[in-house]
């Protein structure tokens, strides 16, 4: 895992010791600093922004907010999902890479 300074580096944010959260100014970096660190509490405009992680394994898709989720053909993304159905969370797909390898869409 990153440390706050590297993260910071990679992304335009603010950390608040006090609280523990990423201040963004820039919405396009909230997904940016979601990757690098999948726990880190994001501020965007005063509004803390809630993102959950999906997670592609042979049957489905696993989320961060401990559900299930198929997809039927492709991924989340090329269905136009961009909310977890569950959590209403920013939507981040992570695929392994012995599934991108397999070829599935």
């Amino acid at each position: 895992m990153k440390t706050d300074e590297e993260i910071i580096a990679i992304v335009d944010a603010e950390y608040d010791e006090v609280s523990g959260v990423y201040d963004v100014a820039d919405l396009s970096m909230v997904i940016r600093l979601a990757r690098e660190d999948e726990r880190a509490q994001i501020r965007y405009e005063g509004q803390i922004v809630r993102v959950c992680h999906w997670t592609e394994n042979e049957e489905a898709w696993s989320t961060s907010c401990d559900n299930y989720f198929i997809v039927l053909e492709g991924s989340p993304s090329q269905n136009e999902m961009r909310f977890c159905a569950y959590c209403g969370g920013e939507l981040i797909e992570h695929r392994p890479a012995a599934i991108r390898e397999r070829g599935k869409p």
